[in-house]
């Protein structure tokens, strides 16, 4: 309801109003043969002219005016999903190429025995590469702030480091069956900086859907 008072058609539709609640006033006083007695004398057209011509300005402004604000709203409520879209993107193909990079850690993880699983590690990077090429792919330029690009060039240059990690141990780990966990400290390492800079980006995507919000329920 708030929304609708400031539009054009509200703003025409109080004119109106104020024509047909004034006319009634003076048709109660001084009442409608008075006002004939005034219209009859040779200044009256005038007057009559004058008041129509505020009226047309006022209504020529108001129109205006409402289409503009209305239209600069619509803009700021757009610019406010787009922003927070562009940053969702970036933290959902991280959030992958995570998953993928920690499945492939508990696989290498297990040592593997008669009757175990002696299946690859490498497709599970090859999963998390595929991942970490499409955030790279992605224009971080147009990230909405300089926060939010450093943020994401971190957590890409942790992931890549990360998956480059995975894949020696990957490659270690089908040669002999096994990864101590001294050898595994490197991309635990790298892991541990993705996930710094991952929680920070997810944050930063928070605060940029609680401002979407806010922007689309600004009246």
């Amino acid at each position: 309801m708030r929304k609708e008072l400031g539009t054009p058609g509200a703003v025409v539709g109080a004119l109106a109003l104020v024509l047909l609640f004034g006319g009634l006033a003076l048709a109660i006083y001084p009442g409608w043969d008075a006002i004939g007695i005034w219209a009859s004398k040779s200044d009256a057209p005038a007057w009559v002219q004058a008041v129509g011509s505020l009226i047309a300005i006022s209504v020529a402004i108001a129109v205006p005016a409402g289409q503009y604000k209305g239209e600069s709203l619509r803009r700021s409520r757009e610019e406010a999903a787009h922003r927070a879209r562009q940053v969702g993107v970036h933290v959902a193909i991280a959030e992958r190429a995570m998953g993928a990079l920690q499945r492939a850690e508990a696989h290498v993880a297990r040592n593997v025995g008669f009757g175990d699983d002696w299946s690859s590690t490498l497709s599970l990077v090859d999963e998390a590469d595929l991942e970490v090429a499409r955030l790279g792919q992605l224009p971080f330029q147009d990230l909405p702030s300089y926060e939010e690009v450093r943020t994401a060039y971190n957590l890409l240059d942790a992931l890549r480091e990360a998956s480059a990690e995975m894949r020696q141990l990957a490659k270690r780990r089908d040669k002999t069956f096994s990864v101590s966990m001294a050898q595994r400290q490197a991309f635990t390492f790298a892991l541990g900086k993705a996930q710094i800079s991952y929680g920070t980006l997810a944050n930063q995507y928070i605060a940029e859907i609680t401002h979407a919000q806010a922007r689309k329920a600004t009246n």
